[in-house]
């Protein structure tokens, strides 16, 4: 679902990490072992939003009768740490980098001094910028003191920035605060159709959904490319798009532009691919120079 107004072109999106970015079905068995049912793993992590897994864990242990040794907690703590990547992760959030988007993460886990992160572990650390933490706000999210203060980090406006989550209470502390949301609806994890309840202004299936959709692809910062007055002449609908050779981003900016009389588009990274695609569009190259207004 694609109902984000076209007004609003965010240029930095914000992970969730756990279930949005990292699979957290991996460690299922530890509590088919330890409860004698995988499905308590998603009671465990409906409690998280506190970031407590270890105390949650023994609170189930109670409720269920359960006996929990410090082995059981130490398995607990290195498997948490050592979820994998989604498998569309990687592609996804590559394409949406490439594209000219910031990335960054936004987590209720803390990180422990001396070890590396889940997203290191998981191959996916080197696609963002910053891996931002509530510890330094003494709150957790949904607190709407939380998504400001990633804002505060990453110096940007709330409206610059889309919230990306596995997790409706996620997406609506965020727009709480005029951030936009994705939610990416992962298995368990569907919207939640209320009326005058916030619904999030994307939902896809996963992270290459959410990279190749028509919203993102067209706010892409390099494929938007700068817009700039018409030079003398110029026959109505040019286009230099940016990006992809033929990208679905470039077919969109052309059937946006074409009935414009006053404006053309001029991406900020062209290559010899895109000038010797633009001809089989019916659109006329005018400069091979960005412009700005």
């Amino acid at each position: 679902m694609d109902t984000v107004d076209s007004a609003a072109q965010p240029s930095v999106l914000v992970f969730d990490a756990n279930e949005t970015l990292i699979d957290i079905d991996s460690i299922a068995p530890f509590f088919g072992e330890l409860f004698g049912d995988e499905k308590v793993l998603r009671e465990w992590f409906g409690q998280l939003v506190d970031g407590h897994h270890l105390g949650v864990l023994r609170m189930l242990a109670d409720i269920y009768w359960v006996d929990i040794t410090d082995d059981d907690v130490a398995r607990l703590r290195e498997q948490m740490r050592t979820m994998p990547a989604h498998p569309d992760a990687v592609e996804g959030l590559t394409t949406l980098r490439d594209n000219g988007f910031r990335l960054a993460t936004l987590t209720n886990s803390p990180h422990l001094a001396g070890t590396s992160t889940p997203l290191e572990n998981a191959g996916l650390a080197g696609l963002f910028e910053r891996q931002i933490s509530v510890e330094s706000v003494r709150a957790f999210k949904p607190s709407p003191s939380v998504y400001r203060h990633a804002c505060q980090e990453l110096g940007v406006e709330p409206a610059d920035c889309m919230m990306v989550a596995a997790h409706v209470w996620d997406t609506l502390g965020a727009q709480s605060v005029g951030m936009q949301g994705a939610l990416i609806t992962r298995p368990g994890n569907p919207p939640l159709p209320i009326d005058g309840l916030p619904q999030p202004d994307l939902v896809v299936g996963d992270l290459r959904e959410l990279a190749h959709c028509r919203s993102m692809l067209s706010w892409s910062p390099r494929q938007v490319g700068v817009r700039t007055p018409s030079p003398a002449g110029a026959p109505p609908g040019t286009l230099w798009p940016g990006g992809h050779e033929a990208s679905p981003a470039a077919t969109d900016l052309a059937n946006r532009v074409t009935n414009r009389q006053d404006r053309w588009w001029s991406s900020v990274d062209s290559s010899p691919k895109e000038r010797a695609w633009l001809p089989r569009t019916g659109f006329t190259l005018i400069s091979t120079r960005p412009t700005s207004q």
